[in-house]
């Protein structure tokens, strides 16, 4: 080919094509510099965002046409000038990606091997000889090409880095991210390949072959195998409503540097912005973000999200970095000061109609909270649905060490139909950022994101085609927000980063593509997101009161005040026959713990061994109870999850023994009251009916049967479905025409207060994650 004339005439004009693309590439990359030098001063990221990208595609051209290697600009013939200014492009650039690597290294205690496109570190055997000569060993000496290898007994293996697979891009994170940025890689290279580093599983929830449609860098902690959290081996207070962790709590909210402030008079009348910037600048929030929440409180139940908010902080001592905003909302104010908890009373400025307060939220999200991100004040949103499995400092400490992302959120996903393809009936899921837990750095790309999400929140029209005021819907500011995030990353260079779903996931999509089964709460639960390093759980689409309960199965809610070893309680093993069966049995349990002032722990139900629809626990199907019934807050019974005993056990004090009261199929519900009555020094009650045709049974056998189920954080029965529905005594029904007064008013507000939930042990319909808890 190079003696043809032509082709050597052709390979000449490549030739010149080729320095002529570098040359322009060259002379665009200096006049966005120029433009960036000229521009620093008014902030113009977005050139800078250019630079980076001009740096990398110009390396990745260059070094596929081994013009760059090893820092070294290989001469190209009768081109000073263009030689020139690559080496001056290419000190330029290693600069700048010098710099990056410098500032995003994560755990810096883990010494890390930094990688990039142009800088590949010394060799292992170089950096062996300069580790021997550090230590004045003597190394062998390296042998000659000529000389013989020396026979050896074990073959030589080559060792290889193990393939990427298609799933891989799920590990990437701030250590470990697209090489587009050019930020370094833990030893070991792309991906989770060091076991000894990462070691971990994640959720896999997103069972597609689909490329995502955005390449966000994902946040996956390294976090060592910290044993759940246990309680501190002390003597319990032995006091009804006054447990020895309480007393804690109440300490360390008092301390909060927020009520000495509004003692003064200048405090009173400080604005929320200004708050958050006193409580940023406090010692004890030098090196952490003011944790932030909002609230209007409606019943107990979202009450109880409130005090799992702060009791949380105050387990893993954050306490003092808290703050809760009550939108407009004088009830939320008082239970705050009862409670010591730490809270901004927020009044909307309109002198007209008070906004609903879905639109009071979106403008203190929006617009108040921005001003203080614009003074640097880092925060962390969080949505009241959001609990900590395990101490948050791992977040912050991956937030504080790596400056180069403004923003980490948690990953969520939707569901979206294929319609392209035959088979259009098809879904798959499609990533994007829940703002439910938002960690953001107080600068001014994350002010200027805000402010951007504020602008379309205030221009959307308020009433949509159904005639609904939409500012009063929620999610609306969530949506604005993640607009504003995609044109923050695409035009001023704003860089946000996803918490992975092993990180923080959330329970919906957990039990979607993992089963119901893990709603049972306890220990099952605890092993499996202690398996995948998780350090929060987020309910978002449990509605109303399957919040607080799906947060408790997960072991995701804290209070020291809900959790007491002396609660009066009853409960009862329950199996299920038939509907009406089990809706009849826990509405007289729900009567008997009103009417003896105890409250219920609602079980698993167990189901025939014949049921395939669902997982299995220890070979047994068993329904989470909170599935079963719907009860309203104004009948006011206090409904506890099946793990109740094990989490007073494993983070509080130790339980005490149950005791046993039994009934006969025969006996009515007031004598079974009768029988609750008598055994008031006993808190912790199981009921359990006898058979009038089998009284024979030993009751000693039977005692150890339900200290066992009872012991079990789940509700492990001894023996299977069908042997235990041949003895099983179901509680009898509640009867009006057998009561009388209070008696009977409170099983008439059962019956209109409770609602029996449906598909129970049933599969879960189509794709809906949302709102199917109880339907």
């Amino acid at each position: 080919f190079m003696n043809n004339k032509k082709g050597s005439t052709r390979l000449r004009k490549i030739s010149v094509i080729v320095r002529t693309i570098i040359l322009f590439s060259i002379i665009t990359y200096l006049v966005l510099v120029s433009f960036n030098e000229n521009y620093s001063k008014y902030g113009s990221s977005l050139f800078g965002e250019l630079e980076r990208r001009t740096v990398y595609w110009f390396l990745r051209f260059s070094k596929s046409l081994h013009l760059i290697k090893l820092n070294k600009v290989l001469p190209i013939p009768s081109n000073v000038i263009l030689r020139n200014a690559t080496n001056i492009f290419l000190q330029r650039s290693t600069e700048t990606l010098k710099k990056d690597n410098a500032s995003s290294v994560l755990f810096k205690k883990q010494n890390y091997h930094q990688v990039s496109e142009i800088e590949r570190g010394p060799k292992p055997r170089d950096k062996t000889r300069a580790q021997n000569k550090a230590k004045n060993i003597k190394s062998k000496p390296r042998a000659s090409k000529n000389a013989k290898p020396k026979p050896s007994s074990k073959p030589k293996v080559r060792k290889t880095r193990p393939p990427r697979g298609p799933d891989d891009w799920m590990y990437d994170n701030v250590l470990n991210v697209d090489e587009e940025w050019g930020y370094p890689h833990p030893a070991g290279g792309r991906g989770v390949t060091n076991s000894s580093l990462y070691n971990l599983t994640h959720i896999r929830i997103m069972p597609t072959d689909k490329i995502p449609l955005k390449k966000d860098r994902r946040v996956v902690l390294v976090l060592s195998k910290e044993p759940p959290p246990k309680r501190e081996r002390a003597p319990p207070t032995l006091v009804l409503h006054q447990p020895r962790e309480l007393l804690v709590a109440n300490r360390a909210l008092v301390e909060h540097p927020f009520f000495p402030l509004m003692e003064t008079s200048t405090g009173s009348d400080m604005s929320l912005e200004q708050v958050l910037v006193f409580l940023k600048t406090q010692p004890v929030c030098s090196h952490s973000p003011v944790f932030l929440a909002m609230a209007s409180v409606g019943d107990e139940l979202y009450w109880q999200l409130v005090q799992n908010f702060f009791y949380s902080l105050v387990k893993f001592n954050y306490s003092s970095c808290s703050l809760l905003i009550c939108v407009s909302d004088p009830s939320c104010i008082a239970q705050c000061h009862s409670h010591s908890f730490p809270c901004f009373d927020y009044r909307s400025n309109s002198s007209a109609v008070l906004p609903s307060v879905m639109e009071q939220i979106g403008v203190v999200k929006l617009l108040h909270i921005p001003r203080a991100i614009q003074r640097g004040v880092d925060i962390f949103m969080l949505d009241l649905d959001v609990g900590f499995l395990a101490n948050p400092k791992h977040m912050i400490e991956a937030f504080y060490a790596t400056p180069v992302v403004d923003i980490m959120v948690q990953q969520d996903y939707i569901f979206v139909m294929n319609r392209s393809l035959a088979g259009w009936k098809t879904w798959h899921t499609e990533p994007l950022p829940n703002i439910g837990l938002l960690l953001l750095r107080g600068n001014d790309r994350t002010a200027r994101m805000f402010a951007i999400a504020w602008d379309k929140y205030t221009k959307m029209a308020r009433i949509n085609e159904f005639g609904v005021d939409e500012k009063s819907m929620p999610g609306r500011d969530q949506n604005h927000v993640l607009d504003a995030m995609r044109i923050g990353r695409g035009t001023f260079g704003l860089k946000y980063a996803y918490f992975s779903n092993s990180t923080a996931p959330l329970l919906d999509k957990l039990v979607y593509f993992h089963g119901t089964v893990h709603e049972l709460g306890g220990e099952l639960m605890e092993r499996f997101l202690f398996k995948e390093r998780s350090v929060a759980m987020h309910t978002t689409c449990y509605e109303k009161s399957t919040k607080v309960m799906g947060l408790k199965a997960a072991s995701a809610f804290w209070h020291p005040k809900y959790y007491d070893q002396l609660r009066p309680t009853i409960s009862k093993q329950l199996l299920y026959i038939s509907d009406k069966q089990l809706f009849d049995e826990v509405k007289a349990l729900l009567w008997l713990a009103k009417e003896t002032q105890r409250d219920l722990v609602l079980p698993n139900v167990l189901g025939s061994e014949r049921i395939k629809s669902l997982g299995k626990y220890l070979n047994q199907s068993l329904w989470p109870g909170f599935r079963v019934v719907s009860v309203e807050s104004e009948l006011k019974v206090n409904v506890l999850e099946p793990s109740y005993y094990w989490r007073v056990q494993r983070d509080y004090d130790p339980v005490p023994d149950p005791h046993v009261v039994y009934f006969r199929d025969d006996e009515e519900l007031l004598k079974i009251k009768q029988s609750l009555d008598d055994s008031k020094d006993h808190p912790r009650v199981i009921l359990h009916g006898m058979s009038s045709k089998n009284l024979i049974q030993q009751t000693k056998s039977i005692e150890h049967s339900l200290f066992i189920w009872a012991a079990d954080s789940v509700g492990f029965f001894t023996h299977n479905y069908s042997t235990i529905r041949k003895f099983y005594v179901k509680i009898p029904s509640i009867v009006k025409d057998n009561l009388t007064g209070k008696e009977f008013e409170l099983a008439d507000s059962i019956e209109k207060n409770v609602r029996k939930c449906g598909n129970i042990f049933g599969a879960l319909k189509g794709n809906r994650t949302c709102f199917m808890i109880c339907p």
